[in-house]
């Protein structure tokens, strides 16, 4: 994954007619990123999540509040569709969130696992003890790549 992530910088990027051959990423970020679009990706892959009735939310996505939640989520849990119910609204399509939508297949891939990868320990940081399947869902699935998440019970 990394290497595919410096691959991809170094082809768009480069050192401006310098050899890029043993650049490594943070030589990328000190050359051409700054503070505030490093604030602005954070949320991406540290978001912060939220806890309603036993079901956990991503913060941004959470419309209400904890209380407001309870009925949907006692619903769910009732009819057994609990984890249903938090996968769909745990859902990022990244096609859909950036307003350019320049990016490759491949580049759109990567950035989702480097994206799942962060969400799987953030939620354990968050919930431990807890157990969460993030993943994935193909292009081919959904027609663009969605990233998500509910809790295993």
């Amino acid at each position: 994954m990394f290497d595919k992530a410096l691959e991809l910088l170094k082809k768009y990027f480069g050192f401006q007619g310098h050899d890029s051959s043993q650049a490594a990423a943070w030589d990328f970020v000190g050359m051409h990123g700054n503070v505030r679009q490093g604030l602005l990706y954070a949320t991406l892959f540290v978001p912060e999540f939220v806890e309603a009735d036993g079901s956990v939310f991503i913060e941004s996505k959470f419309i209400g509040t904890a209380d407001e939640m309870k009925d949907p989520v006692a619903k769910a849990e009732k009819e057994g569709t609990r984890a249903v119910l938090e996968d769909a609204a745990n859902t990022v399509d990244l096609c859909t969130l950036f307003a350019d939508h320049a990016g490759t297949e491949e580049e759109v891939d990567l950035m989702m696992e480097f994206m799942a990868e962060a969400w799987r320990a953030r939620l354990a940081y968050q919930f431990p003890g807890r157990r969460f399947h993030v993943w994935i869902e193909s292009w081919e699935e959904a027609g663009t790549p969605v990233l998500r998440f509910y809790e295993l019970r």
